[in-house]
């Protein structure tokens, strides 16, 4: 029976991403230690351009305009970080080895994560229900089951990781 409350399901979507985040952070360590400082110069940029515009702007009472810039500044370092997130899962993805359908999936909810479902009313209920219950997503024809996008996708990365460990025991 499904459920009807949008709590539950957003609470589902949030921690199927967690799970997804958690493994790719395990798996990314080294990668994004080496790929640091260039997360790091991408945010000194935009602190940069908003110093400078706000420099510009000087002593002006006009506010607004401040809050303005301020904000784009905000929506930029967002977009850096999205970016890494996305980057995070696709790397991840490729070192483990998870299917091409299942990394796109992973940002595609990491993208639903960050513009939806943190926020109040933001989604309907037929993007929830695509994710939740058996989607008519493509991608998935053919697999059995009654599994959403989300716990097909949570599941083939943690998946991939303990295939990704028991290869690394059998090598030692």
């Amino acid at each position: 029976m499904p459920l009807t409350d949008p709590a539950i399901h957003k609470a589902v979507l949030s921690n199927c991403f967690l799970v997804l985040e958690t493994v790719a952070n395990e798996v990314t360590k080294d990668w994004r230690k080496s790929n640091k400082e260039a997360t790091r110069v991408r945010q000194q940029t935009v602190v940069h351009e908003l110093a400078e515009k706000l420099k510009e702007l000087g002593g002006t009472d006009d506010v607004q305009k401040k809050v303005a810039v301020v904000r784009e500044a905000y929506r930029d370092l967002q977009r850096a970080d999205r970016f890494f997130q996305n980057l995070k899962l696709k790397t991840a993805g490729r070192m483990l080895g998870v299917e091409k359908r299942f990394v796109e999936l992973a940002v595609e909810l990491s993208e639903l994560r960050n513009k939806k479902l943190n926020h109040p009313g933001s989604i309907g209920a037929e993007d929830i229900d695509e994710w939740i219950y058996k989607p008519s997503d493509p991608r998935l024809s053919g697999d059995e089951g009654h599994f959403g996008k989300e716990e097909q996708t949570a599941l083939a990365y943690p998946k991939a990781y303990a295939t990704h460990l028991e290869a690394e025991d059998e090598s030692t």
